[in-house]
């Protein structure tokens, strides 16, 4: 979504343990494949390019095992983005937005208690940080969801069971 490509706008990341899992082994095996490449007939401008490539997935995949944050970091589990990116941006039809949207909120429940499950220590500063940004996910509920479903009518009825769910 974040990119443009808004075929995958109703999923939302899979943080249960098989979801994680899975992220660390697609991490591992892009890497790989990635080490696995012979880029010596590449251009400069390609192996700069491939390195920043190999980098970037070695950090991520650090991340993923090493720092683990969805163990302990709330603001992970706050489903923020997944409905301001689709109740405030213009770009794609209003009716795929709210089917998204319809989408993401439907199964809101399992993603937290996934996540409630996942989450140990946590510093008190990303706990404060977390109650914040859910309370403004609530407030994206209300006017934003009510502007967007303005435009997509067709989809009020399952959209408002799903946004009632998750208030």
């Amino acid at each position: 979504s974040a990119i443009g490509d808004h075929r995958f706008d109703a999923r939302r990341a899979d943080l249960s343990p098989e979801g994680v899992t899975a992220t660390g082994v697609r991490l591992a095996e892009a890497t790989s494949d990635l080490d696995d490449l012979d880029d010596a007939h590449l251009d400069v401008r390609d192996q700069v390019d491939l390195e920043v490539l190999r980098t970037r997935l070695t950090a991520r995949l650090w991340a993923h095992d090493e720092l683990a944050e969805q163990t302990w970091n709330p603001l992970l589990t706050v489903p923020a983005e997944a409905v301001y990116s689709l109740v405030a941006r213009q770009t794609g039809a209003p009716d795929e937005r709210a089917q998204a949207l319809t989408a993401r909120l439907g199964g809101l429940a399992d993603h937290l208690d996934a996540v409630r499950g996942r989450l140990g220590q946590m510093p008190q500063v990303h706990v404060e940080t977390a109650i914040a940004q859910t309370l403004g996910v609530v407030s994206l509920l209300g006017d934003p969801v009510d502007a967007l479903l303005a435009r997509a009518p067709a989809r009020r009825s399952a959209l408002d069971e799903a946004r009632s769910q998750a208030e």
